[in-house]
């Protein structure tokens, strides 16, 4: 008797080792929701994103041109934010080295609770050089579902061209160069 629990228990726990194998293997996505921001001022991050409107229009997140967009939730308060700031520069600079004609690579954050001076603030004493904009009222923040400061969301377009969430973490990262690598596997793109 005691050999057949023992058998039954080792099944078991191999049958949910390869359940949880297969969950995360198999990418999951989700809409990404309608969100619209304002054109900023600097002309060297409309170029960045691949907009065409005039500084001031309002253009949605899937306007931005990227095969793999990722988002930044921050905040200026935020103490891991602020010790993340090198590491997320570093992931810019990574990104901007891989970019190619069929790979293109863009970061943006969003100030979860922020103003638009909390931000440029920053902006200014980190040093950043991709687009920044602000969530004074965090409805950007909860439409992108986020959990805590920093967030990274990874998003893409999928086999109907439609911009999907396909990745998500919560929490800094402390080797740009692996977090890039593990993004780019999870979007199928090499």
């Amino acid at each position: 008797m005691r050999k057949t629990t023992v058998f039954t228990l080792l099944i078991f726990i191999v049958f949910i080792s390869f359940i949880c194998i297969a969950a995360e293997t198999k990418p999951e996505t989700e809409p990404l929701p309608d969100i619209t921001l304002t054109v900023p001022d600097n002309k060297e991050h409309i170029q960045y994103m691949g907009l065409k409107g005039e500084p001031g229009t309002p253009f949605k997140l899937s306007d931005i041109d990227a095969d793999i967009l990722m988002i930044e939730l921050f905040s200026m308060y935020c103490p891991y934010c602020q010790n993340a700031a090198p590491a997320v520069n570093e992931l810019y600079d990574k990104m901007e080295e891989l970019k190619r004609p069929d790979l293109k690579l863009v970061i943006i954050g969003i100030g979860a609770n922020n103003t638009d001076l909390e931000v440029d603030t920053f902006r200014q004493g980190f040093s950043i050089k991709f687009p920044l904009f602000s969530d004074s009222d965090m409805s950007i923040y909860k439409a992108l579902a986020g959990a805590g400061t920093p967030t990274f969301i990874g998003c893409k377009r999928d086999e109907k061209n439609k911009s999907v969430v396909f990745f998500r973490k919560s929490g800094g990262f402390t080797n740009p160069p692996e977090f890039l690598e593990k993004l780019i596997n999870s979007a199928g793109l090499k």
